[in-house]
């Protein structure tokens, strides 16, 4: 999205003049329309590009493309038909989509490389008279004002929604609350209006941001402007925009719409924020009855009816908040005119996870419960290698995995207790105590069991073990008493499917 272009309009000159005899515009052993062979490569390529992130504003820029070159035209800097095989070359690019462009440290420069490859050498033309950086401002601009309007309209229709529901509850009567506690009676339509004067504030705050956003920064080229005769005002009819920033070095380093567009925005989403979380209250107390094409239920427990909806309401309100913040922290330290920094101040990259390491502890934490009863008796197996840590000691050498064969014991008794089948099933094998011995490799020391260990204090076992009656025990440990589940079952007798215990006597 950005990369300074110093002297835009000499550079631009040196471009045209040039590019018929020494090919200037096309790639020269895998360098690009602007960076050439020198700049083309090496490992920082990669981190300097913002080709995914500028697919946000590619039909933008195809259309300041279009704008400046029909501009060029009028004013005989650049031949009409040289215009329009450009015009024609980006035709082809919007059809073909962001997906298709070439490899480019940005948008502006891939669409170039584009156009050159189409059109020929000529294309280099269309960079004629600017700079990428009042190219990317325009382009933001002119993305970013149709998102406000986008917003106005959305926020208009949440007005007219709110007068409605206003004007069909003027005389239903409900209770309203401080400090969440009820307070005094009130009507539906008064409450439902609050919301819709705060909402109408909202709106103007967005319209205001719009007046200023709509101006046309193109034509400042790098920071100075261009010596070529350029109309910035026929750029500016053409694109929509309201006028001009007048001042070159304002055009291309001013970012403060973009702080003023998501201050606005983020006090939007704080306001419908607290709509949602006045919803999930009155939900909660039985005033209201959230609709079920806007709720979500349990996977477990299907008799809820949860208010996913408006709980990711109140998310986005965070997630605004901090764009906001953001943009200003962003742009509170920057010199004048453009800087590289400002390359994220228009979106946010994709985030790409890197795969996870095989072994990690998630992976290790997702095993399933049949590995956690495996047998501890015998070879190593793989569930108990991987509830062991490594050693410490490069000599000490590695058993083969092998995979465990005992069978899932879904049952209330830990699989040291008799009750479980699979221990009963392995009562005949080695004892457990010689056995983990006789696994452990030399040189590691014993390990407890994750699954009933806890930090032993200091002092006598007898105080352990009257401080341990205290402590909160997870349900699986818990047997219940004799007398609520029966005799012990037998090895005869199998357990209910699902572990669940056997009532009655």
């Amino acid at each position: 999205m950005t990369g300074d272009d110093p002297d835009a309009g000499d550079a631009s000159s040196a471009r045209d003049t040039a590019g018929a005899d020494d090919d200037d515009g096309v790639d020269n052993d895998g360098g690009t329309a602007v960076r050439r062979d020198r700049f083309s490569g090496g490992p920082a390529r990669e981190f300097l590009s913002s080709l995914a992130a500028d697919a946000a504003i590619f039909e933008a820029d195809l259309a300041v493309d279009r704008a400046h070159v029909v501009m060029l035209a009028e004013q005989g800097i650049v031949d009409d038909a040289v215009a329009g095989e450009i015009l024609d070359a980006l035709n082809d690019v919007a059809a073909a989509g962001h997906g298709a462009l070439p490899d480019g440290e940005d948008v502006h420069e891939a669409i170039e490389t584009a156009v050159i490859d189409r059109v020929g050498p000529d294309g280099g033309r269309i960079h004629t008279a600017r700079s990428r950086n009042d190219e990317v401002a325009t382009c933001i601009r002119y993305r970013l004002r149709e998102d406000l309007l986008d917003a106005v309209e959305a926020t208009v229709a949440a007005r007219e929604a709110l007068v409605g529901a206003a004007e069909a509850h003027a005389e239903t009567v409900m209770p309203g609350y401080t400090h969440l506690q009820p307070a005094q009676p009130t009507t539906v339509g008064h409450y439902l209006l609050s919301y819709e004067g705060a909402l109408a504030r909202d709106t103007e705050r967005l319209l205001d941001a719009y007046d200023r956003v709509n101006r046309s920064p193109l034509g400042g080229a790098a920071f100075a402007g261009t010596p070529f005769d350029v109309d910035r005002d026929r750029t500016a009819e053409l694109l929509g925009f309201d006028g001009t920033v007048r001042n070159s070095t304002d055009a291309v380093s001013a970012r403060d719409f973009l702080a003023e567009s998501a201050n606005a925005l983020a006090t939007l989403a704080t306001t419908l924020s607290g709509v949602a979380e006045d919803l999930i209250v009155f939900s909660n107390k039985g005033v209201i009855e959230l609709a079920d094409a806007y709720a979500s239920t349990s996977s477990i427990m299907p008799q809820k009816k949860n208010p996913d909806t408006l709980e990711l309401t109140r998310g986005v309100a965070g997630t605004a908040i901090g764009e906001a913040t953001g943009t200003l922290s962003l742009l509170k330290g920057l010199p004048r005119a453009y800087n590289r920094d400002l390359q994220r101040a228009h979106a946010t990259r994709p985030r790409s996870r890197p795969p996870r390491a095989r072994g990690s502890r998630q992976r290790r934490a997702s095993r399933t419960c049949s590995r956690r009863t495996a047998s501890r008796s015998g070879p190593l197996t793989r569930s108990s290698r991987a509830r062991r840590p490594r050693s410490r000691t490069a000599t000490t050498p590695r058993r083969p995995l092998q995979k465990s064969t005992r069978p899932h014991s879904p049952c209330w008794a830990s699989p040291s207790s008799s009750a479980c089948p699979a221990r009963r099933s392995n009562a005949s094998s080695t004892p457990r105590r010689a056995s983990r011995a006789a696994t452990r490799p030399a040189g590691r020391p014993p390990r407890r069991s994750p699954r009933n260990w806890r930090p032993r204090p200091r002092g006598s076992t007898r105080r352990w073990r009257r401080m341990r009656e205290h402590l909160p025990q997870p349900d699986r440990m818990r047997r219940p008493p004799r007398s609520a589940v029966g005799p012990r079952p037998s090895a005869a007798t199998p357990l209910p499917r699902g572990g669940e215990p056997i009532l009655g006597s």
